[in-house]
Protein backbone atom coordinates (compact mmCIF):
# COMPACT_ATOMS: atom_id res chain seq x y z
CA UNK A 1 0.00 0.00 0.00
CA UNK A 2 2.46 2.58 -1.15
CA UNK A 3 0.22 5.54 -1.80
CA UNK A 4 0.42 8.81 -3.69
CA UNK A 5 2.11 10.58 -0.75
CA UNK A 6 5.10 8.27 -0.82
CA UNK A 7 5.21 8.39 -4.61
CA UNK A 8 5.38 12.21 -4.48
CA UNK A 9 8.26 11.99 -2.00
CA UNK A 10 10.03 9.49 -4.26
CA UNK A 11 9.68 11.83 -7.24
CA UNK A 12 11.05 14.74 -5.20
CA UNK A 13 13.93 12.57 -3.94
CA UNK A 14 14.82 11.41 -7.44
CA UNK A 15 13.76 7.85 -6.68
CA UNK A 16 10.76 7.75 -9.03
CA UNK A 17 12.15 4.97 -11.21
CA UNK A 18 12.88 2.65 -8.29
CA UNK A 19 10.62 -0.36 -8.03
CA UNK A 20 8.43 -0.50 -4.96
CA UNK A 21 7.92 -3.62 -2.93
CA UNK A 22 4.30 -4.67 -3.12
CA UNK A 23 2.24 -4.42 0.04
CA UNK A 24 -1.10 -5.98 0.82
CA UNK A 25 -4.08 -3.63 1.13
CA UNK A 26 -5.19 -5.32 4.36
CA UNK A 27 -1.89 -4.33 5.95
CA UNK A 28 -2.58 -0.63 5.31
CA UNK A 29 -5.19 0.15 7.98
CA UNK A 30 -3.32 -1.74 10.68
CA UNK A 31 -0.05 -0.03 9.74
CA UNK A 32 -1.69 3.41 9.79
CA UNK A 33 -3.07 2.83 13.30
CA UNK A 34 0.21 1.43 14.56
CA UNK A 35 2.12 4.39 13.09
CA UNK A 36 -0.23 6.82 14.83
CA UNK A 37 0.39 4.97 18.11
CA UNK A 38 4.16 5.08 17.52
CA UNK A 39 3.95 8.83 16.87
CA UNK A 40 2.04 9.31 20.11
CA UNK A 41 4.84 7.50 21.96
CA UNK A 42 7.57 9.90 20.81
CA UNK A 43 8.67 12.84 22.94
CA UNK A 44 6.54 15.87 22.01
CA UNK A 45 9.47 17.96 20.75
CA UNK A 46 10.58 15.14 18.43
CA UNK A 47 7.04 14.52 17.20
CA UNK A 48 6.62 18.24 16.51
CA UNK A 49 9.82 18.32 14.39
CA UNK A 50 8.66 15.30 12.42
CA UNK A 51 5.14 16.69 11.92
CA UNK A 52 6.63 19.91 10.55
CA UNK A 53 7.89 18.05 7.46
CA UNK A 54 6.52 14.52 7.03
CA UNK A 55 7.92 14.27 3.52
CA UNK A 56 11.45 14.91 4.81
CA UNK A 57 11.03 12.01 7.22
CA UNK A 58 9.74 9.80 4.38
CA UNK A 59 12.58 10.83 2.07
CA UNK A 60 15.15 9.98 4.73
CA UNK A 61 13.52 6.57 5.18
CA UNK A 62 13.40 5.95 1.44
CA UNK A 63 17.03 6.89 0.99
CA UNK A 64 17.96 4.45 3.74
CA UNK A 65 15.86 1.63 2.28
CA UNK A 66 17.13 2.12 -1.25
CA UNK A 67 20.68 3.03 -0.27
CA UNK A 68 21.37 0.60 2.55
CA UNK A 69 18.52 -1.89 2.67
CA UNK A 70 17.28 -4.76 0.60
CA UNK A 71 13.97 -6.30 -0.34
CA UNK A 72 12.10 -3.05 0.39
CA UNK A 73 13.29 -2.70 3.98
CA UNK A 74 16.27 -1.59 6.03
CA UNK A 75 17.56 -3.03 9.31
CA UNK A 76 18.61 -1.10 12.40
CA UNK A 77 22.22 -2.26 11.87
CA UNK A 78 22.19 -0.86 8.32
CA UNK A 79 20.73 2.44 9.54
CA UNK A 80 23.39 2.67 12.25
CA UNK A 81 26.13 1.96 9.69
CA UNK A 82 24.66 4.60 7.36
CA UNK A 83 24.69 7.07 10.25
CA UNK A 84 28.36 6.39 10.95
CA UNK A 85 29.18 6.85 7.26
CA UNK A 86 27.21 10.11 7.14
CA UNK A 87 28.98 11.40 10.26
CA UNK A 88 32.37 10.59 8.74
CA UNK A 89 31.43 12.42 5.54
CA UNK A 90 30.35 15.48 7.54
CA UNK A 91 33.60 15.43 9.50
CA UNK A 92 35.53 15.38 6.22
CA UNK A 93 33.54 18.36 4.90
CA UNK A 94 34.23 20.28 8.12
CA UNK A 95 37.96 19.48 7.98
CA UNK A 96 38.52 20.18 4.30
CA UNK A 97 39.03 23.97 4.55
CA UNK A 98 41.55 23.41 7.34
CA UNK A 99 43.43 20.69 5.49
CA UNK A 100 43.67 23.04 2.51
CA UNK A 101 45.03 25.71 4.87
CA UNK A 102 47.66 23.51 6.56
CA UNK A 103 50.36 24.82 4.25
CA UNK A 104 53.29 23.19 6.07
CA UNK A 105 51.43 19.87 6.59
CA UNK A 106 52.17 19.74 10.30
CA UNK A 107 48.61 18.84 11.33
CA UNK A 108 47.84 22.29 12.75
CA UNK A 109 46.69 25.51 11.12
CA UNK A 110 48.04 28.86 12.22
CA UNK A 111 46.24 32.15 11.72
CA UNK A 112 48.93 33.09 9.17
CA UNK A 113 48.23 29.90 7.19
CA UNK A 114 44.48 30.54 7.30
CA UNK A 115 44.99 34.12 6.14
CA UNK A 116 47.28 33.02 3.30
CA UNK A 117 44.73 30.45 2.16
CA UNK A 118 41.88 32.90 2.68
CA UNK A 119 43.54 35.42 0.34
CA UNK A 120 42.94 33.01 -2.55
CA UNK A 121 39.24 32.57 -1.79
CA UNK A 122 36.14 34.60 -2.56
CA UNK A 123 35.05 37.04 0.13
CA UNK A 124 32.28 34.68 1.26
CA UNK A 125 34.55 31.61 1.39
CA UNK A 126 37.23 33.63 3.20
CA UNK A 127 34.67 34.74 5.78
CA UNK A 128 33.52 31.13 6.31
CA UNK A 129 37.13 29.99 6.75
CA UNK A 130 37.98 32.72 9.26
CA UNK A 131 34.76 32.19 11.24
CA UNK A 132 35.42 28.44 11.31
CA UNK A 133 39.00 29.15 12.42
CA UNK A 134 37.77 31.33 15.30
CA UNK A 135 35.30 28.63 16.34
CA UNK A 136 37.87 25.83 16.14
CA UNK A 137 40.63 27.70 18.02
CA UNK A 138 39.20 26.76 21.41
CA UNK A 139 42.09 28.15 23.44
CA UNK A 140 42.36 31.32 21.27
CA UNK A 141 46.12 30.93 20.85
CA UNK A 142 46.10 31.71 17.13
CA UNK A 143 46.54 28.11 15.99
CA UNK A 144 44.11 25.25 15.49
CA UNK A 145 45.70 22.01 16.66
CA UNK A 146 44.81 18.51 15.49
CA UNK A 147 42.83 17.97 18.71
CA UNK A 148 40.90 21.22 18.17
CA UNK A 149 40.26 20.23 14.54
CA UNK A 150 38.89 16.85 15.65
CA UNK A 151 36.62 18.46 18.24
CA UNK A 152 35.35 21.05 15.73
CA UNK A 153 34.69 18.37 13.10
CA UNK A 154 32.71 16.30 15.64
CA UNK A 155 30.61 19.33 16.62
CA UNK A 156 29.90 20.18 12.99
CA UNK A 157 29.06 16.58 12.11
CA UNK A 158 26.58 16.35 14.98
CA UNK A 159 24.66 19.47 13.93
CA UNK A 160 22.85 18.00 10.96
CA UNK A 161 21.51 14.73 9.77
CA UNK A 162 18.58 12.48 9.20
CA UNK A 163 16.45 11.08 11.99
CA UNK A 164 18.37 8.57 14.08
CA UNK A 165 17.58 4.87 14.38
CA UNK A 166 15.61 5.37 17.59
CA UNK A 167 13.18 7.71 15.80
CA UNK A 168 12.97 5.71 12.58
CA UNK A 169 12.49 2.41 14.35
CA UNK A 170 9.72 3.82 16.55
CA UNK A 171 7.73 3.25 13.33
CA UNK A 172 8.82 -0.40 12.96
CA UNK A 173 5.30 -1.22 13.99
CA UNK A 174 5.55 -4.98 13.61
CA UNK A 175 8.79 -4.97 15.67
CA UNK A 176 10.60 -7.25 13.23
CA UNK A 177 13.76 -5.14 13.24
CA UNK A 178 13.17 -3.94 9.67
CA UNK A 179 11.69 -0.63 8.55
CA UNK A 180 9.63 -1.29 5.42
CA UNK A 181 8.27 0.96 2.70
CA UNK A 182 4.75 0.39 4.03
CA UNK A 183 5.85 1.43 7.53
CA UNK A 184 7.52 4.55 6.13
CA UNK A 185 4.33 5.47 4.26
CA UNK A 186 2.18 4.82 7.33
CA UNK A 187 4.53 7.04 9.38
CA UNK A 188 4.41 9.77 6.74
CA UNK A 189 0.61 9.62 6.72
CA UNK A 190 0.44 9.73 10.53
CA UNK A 191 2.83 12.69 10.60
CA UNK A 192 0.83 14.54 7.96
CA UNK A 193 -2.31 14.05 10.04
CA UNK A 194 -5.90 13.74 8.85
Amino acid sequence: MVCRGLMAVMVAAGLAGVALAPARAEDGAAADGAAAAALAGLPEAQAKRLRADPDRFAEAGLRLVYGHGQDGAVTRAAVEAAGRIEMAERRVRALRPFLESDLDNDGAVTMAEAETRGATLSAEARARLMLAFAEADADADGAVTAAELRAMAERQAALRGRPGPEVLFAFDTDADGRLTLAEIEAARAALAGP
